[in-house]
């Protein structure tokens, strides 16, 4: 997850302290308004799939505070609060996983969040 990231980037962590978690909506209320929305559209599309469960976790001092989604105790994706954007890591899949998420949903879900919304294509609803 932290390739090609330096630790000056995971430094600008929006919520860096470990005594203070931050609420599982603390991005809707503390983002502007495109990156809340981007966090909303992801979130509610991760949690719409089935067995789909999010986690606010402590990931250590260099990755702090993060979102995280899985199914049981396989990890799909992370999702960080750097400074007014967010960053999202996913796990890569292995040889384990064949045939497990054969939908796809997730790296779509993922690629949407990624990217400003485009006119008529996975548009988030105005405001957060």
């Amino acid at each position: 997850m932290s390739r090609n990231r330096s630790s000056a980037y995971w430094a600008a962590n929006r919520y860096g302290s470990e005594e203070a978690e931050p609420a599982p909506t603390a991005p809707l209320h503390d983002l502007p308004a495109a990156a809340a929305a981007r966090f909303k559209l992801l979130r509610a599309g991760l949690i719409e799939l089935a067995g789909v469960a999010e986690a606010v976790r402590y990931m250590g001092a260099s990755w702090r505070w993060a979102w995280e989604y899985g199914v049981g105790n396989r990890k799909l994706c992370w999702v960080h609060v750097i400074g007014d954007a967010l960053s999202a890591g996913a796990r890569r899949r292995g040889p384990r996983d064949r045939g497990r998420t054969a939908d796809g949903t997730p790296p779509v879900v993922l690629g949407a969040a990624r990217r400003p919304p485009r006119r008529g294509h996975l548009s988030p609803a105005r405001g957060p």
